[in-house]
C-alpha cells in the first residue's frame, strides 16, 4: 500500500522502489533523477495504469516534498495505494523559483499481500487532538482476534512509547486515545487467525493528530498563466476558492474564445489542496503575482465597499487603484484571508468607469475565495504559531489531486450562455461543481485532515 523511493523493499514486500531512469516495470535498486539546480522541492506525480491502455497515463495526484537549499537525493513514501497495482510516476523540481520540466514516465509495482498479511488499514474519520480511530479489512481466512500496535511515527514497537492491545476477531476497528496534538503516529495491525497462527503485521500506516485550535479545509485551485503547458502551480502566495467559488470562476473566464490568465481550458488543471489553518480569518488579500491589497475588480465580485479605489492620471479607462490601511494590511499578512464573492461576474464598465454589476440582493453568493500569504505559511515540522512571527497555515504534502479541463470537457462540463439569468448561472455551477467533487472524490477517498 506504499510506493517507496527508498532502495529497498519492506518485509512485507508492498513497498516497490522507483527509478526515474527506467521506461519498464522492474524491480531495483534505486535510481535517482539529478535536479540540474539544487531544488528546494520536489514533486513527485502519479497515476495506476488501466488494463488494456499501454505504459502511459495522465497522473492525477501529486505529492510534494523539501529538500533543503543543497539539492540532495531525497526519499518520500507515497501512501494510500492499493496492493498489487501498477503505477506510474514522473518527477519534477522547483529550484531557484521555477519549476524544471516533468521527467518521463517512470514505473512502479506496489507488490500483493503476503500469505495471511493484514492490509487496507485506514483512518475512520477525521483524527482529533488527543485521539484517532482506525479501520482494516479482514483478510479471507476466519480470525480469532487482531493485535494492534502504534506509536511515534520514527519509534519502533519494542520501545516504551509503543502500545499493542488485543481485539476479537469480529472487531474491525479501533479508536486509540491519549495521544498527544499534532504528532504523527505509525500503526500496524495482523490476524491470530482461528488456527492460532498468526499472519504479518500490516504495512506501517502514518497518520497526523491535529494541532489545537487547528482546522482543516479543501481549498481548489485552476493554474494560470500557462497555456498548453499547465502543472499544478500551488498556493502559498496565491488566491484558491472552496469548491463552488472556484469552480464559478473556472466556469465565468472559460467562455469559449476569451482566455484571461493565460487559461487555455483543454489543457487547464485544476488541483484540490487540503490546508491546515489556525486563528480566525483575515482581511482578504489579492494575490496576482503577491499577495497585497485587495484589488479592486476583487471587491466589486465580492459586492463590497470600493470608494478607497481611485483611478489615478495616466491610468487606463476602467483600472483602480485600493489602498489599504498598513496596520491592517500587516494582520492580514499574518493568517489566510476570506472573501464571499458573487456572480455573475463584472462584464463591462459604465460611464464613470466603474465596473457594473448587480447588487448584492440580486446575485449568487457562490462561497468564498481564500489568500495563503507566504509570511503566515508553517515550515516543515514547525507547530502553528511557533515561528518568530508565528505561522498560521499549511499545505499538507500527500492530499493534492489533479483534474484537467480536457477532463471536464468529455465529461459534459457546461459553459455560460451569454447574458445569463442567477438562476441559470446557479444551475451551470452547480451541475460543474458536481461534476467536478465527482472526478475528484474518486480520485481521492481521503478525506482532508484524515
Amino acid at each position: 500500500e506504499a510506493a517507496a523511493a527508498s532502495g529497498r523493499p519492506a518485509a512485507s514486500g508492498r513497498e516497490a522502489t522507483v527509478s526515474a531512469r527506467r521506461s519498464q516495470c522492474l524491480p531495483g535498486k534505486e535510481e535517482r533523477r539529478a535536479a540540474t539546480k539544487p531544488a528546494a522541492m520536489s514533486e513527485v506525480q502519479l497515476c495506476a495504469l488501466e488494463a488494456g491502455v499501454g505504459q502511459s497515463c495522465v497522473p492525477v495526484r501529486a505529492l510534494t516534498f523539501n529538500r533543503g537549499v543543497s539539492g540532495k537525493a531525497a526519499n518520500v513514501t507515497i501512501d494510500d495505494l492499493e496492493p498489487a497495482v501498477e503505477y506510474m510516476l514522473s518527477t519534477r523540481d522547483l529550484a531557484g523559483g521555477a519549476w524544471s520540466s516533468r521527467a518521463p514516465l517512470a514505473c512502479c509495482h506496489t507488490l500483493g499481500l503476503a500469505a495471511g498479511q493484514m492490509g487496507g488499514v485506514r483512518l475512520d474519520g477525521k483524527p482529533n487532538e488527543n485521539n484517532m480511530a482506525i479501520r482494516w479489512l479482514p483478510p479471507s481466512q476466519q480470525v480469532g482476534s487482531y493485535t494492534v500496535r502504534w506509536g511515534p511515527k520514527h519509534g519502533d514497537p519494542w520501545q516504551r512509547r509503543w502500545r499493542t492491545v488485543s481485539v476479537n476477531g469480529t472487531q474491525l476497528g479501533l479508536k486509540v486515545h491519549g495521544l498527544e496534538g499534532g504528532q504523527t503516529y505509525a500503526f500496524e495491525v495482523r490476524a491470530t487467525f482461528a488456527s492460532g497462527r498468526s499472519g504479518g503485521y500490516s504495512d506501517r500506516a502514518y497518520y497526523r493528530t491535529v494541532e489545537r485550535s487547528v482546522r482543516t479545509m479543501e481549498v481548489v485551485r485552476i493554474s494560470e498563466n500557462c497555456g498548453a503547458h499547465c502543472e499544478p502551480d500551488y498556493i502559498s502566495e496565491h488566491n484558491s476558492g472552496d469548491l463552488r467559488a472556484d469552480v464559478g470562476f473556472i466556469t465565468a473566464v472559460t467562455v469559449p474564445g476569451w482566455s484571461p490568465f493565460g487559461i487555455d481550458f483543454p489543457h487547464a488543471v485544476i488541483t484540490r489542496y487540503c490546508i491546515e489553518h489556525a486563528g480566525p480569518f483575515r482581511e482578504y488579500l489579492s494575490c496576482n503575482p503577491s499577495c497585497g491589497c485587495n484589488n479592486y475588480i476583487d471587491r466589486v465580485i465580492a459586492r463590497a465597499d470600493t470608494s478607497s479605489c481611485h483611478r489615478l492620471p495616466g491610468d487606463e479607462p476602467g483600472r483602480k487603484r485600493c489602498e489599504c490601511n498598513a496596520s491592517s494590511l500587516a494582520l492580514a499578512h499574518s493568517g489566510v484571508g476570506r472573501l464571499e464573492i458573487y456572480l455573475p461576474f463584472p462584464m463591462g464598465y459604465n460611464r464613470s468607469h466603474n465596473l457594473v454589476v448587480p447588487p448584492r440582493n440580486q446575485s449568487l453568493c457562490v462561497g468564498a475565495w481564500y489568500d495563503t500569504p507566504s509570511s503566515a505559511e508553517c515550515a516543515d515540522g514547525v507547530p502553528m504559531g511557533t515561528q518568530p512571527a508565528g505561522c498560521a497555515w499549511r499545505r499538507i504534502p500527500s492530499q493534492q489531486t489533479i483534474v484537467r479541463g480536457g477532463e471536464l470537457l468529455a465529461a459534459a462540463w457546461r459553459a455560460l450562455p451569454g447574458n445569463a439569468s442567477v438562476s441559470v448561472i446557479e444551475q451551470v455551477v452547480l451541475h460543474n461543481s458536481n461534476l467536478l467533487a465527482g472526478i475528484f472524490d474518486k480520485r481521492n477517498t481521503r478525506c482532508c485532515g484524515c
